[in-house]
């Protein structure tokens, strides 16, 4: 047997920014923090994005399957081309 639920406009109104707040909640910022922990990008299957330079290491930035925006690092002595 089927049961139906009748939910006010403030209990979907509750339900539906609580949805928004933890959608947000995905994507962290402490992945988008250059560090020389970041796995590398060959090992991610990076090969384009924007390029970041901090020091002596480089970094890519690309959005992974959430669409979250991530860093990875760059191995020495990688040829990158610019254009």
């Amino acid at each position: 047997m089927k049961r139906i639920n009748k939910l006010t406009e403030s209990d979907l109104t509750r339900i539906v920014r609580r949805v928004i707040k933890e959608d947000g909640e995905m994507c962290s910022s402490k992945d988008q923090k250059p560090s020389t922990e970041r796995p590398l990008c060959s090992s991610e299957k990076i090969s384009s994005g924007p390029i970041i330079s901090v020091g002596d290491t480089m970094f890519i930035s690309y959005k992974d399957d959430a669409n979250c925006p991530k860093l990875c690092r760059v191995e020495q002595k990688t040829k990158v081309t610019l254009s």
